[in-house]
């Protein structure tokens, strides 16, 4: 299915979820650094606010910053609610998470607003899996 979806010829829309935003700056921006330089995907981030993140993403990524914290909180029920309705209004082709408080908030609101692919890939293996991406297509 992954395949098949990344094989039309329309531009993708893909969300990448993390509960923090250090997880971004350790693994996420070169494989969003590859992604605007060899694709014309449109590509999002999602993770608890930081002011200065916005300005270490390439050129294109967008940011939308909805609360997170790591641990257990009453919260994760509002980020889970922020994301459903972000996911509705945005219609991402994939949605990708990373983090276990972010996997677990972007799992159900992906689910429940009926994204096509949700996934989540351990932080170790995701520059090695994301980059060769468009490779093996």
């Amino acid at each position: 299915m992954l395949l098949t979806l990344l094989h039309q010829n329309i531009m993708k829309k893909l969300c990448f979820i993390t509960t923090v935003s250090a997880t971004v700056r350790s693994f996420l921006l070169p494989v969003l650094s590859y992604y605007t330089q060899h694709t014309d995907w449109e590509l999002t981030v999602v993770c608890d606010h930081d002011p200065l993140l916005q300005q270490l993403l390439p050129e294109g990524v967008k940011y939308y910053p909805i609360s997170m914290k790591r641990g257990i909180s009453l919260g994760g029920i509002a980020a889970c609610w922020k994301m459903y309705r972000f996911f509705r209004k945005e219609k991402f082709d994939l949605v990708q998470y990373s983090t276990p408080n972010a996997a677990c908030y972007a799992s159900i609101a992906a689910r429940i607003a009926i994204i096509a692919i949700d996934t989540s890939i351990d932080d170790v293996s995701i520059n090695k899996v994301i980059i060769m991406l468009p490779h093996k297509l």
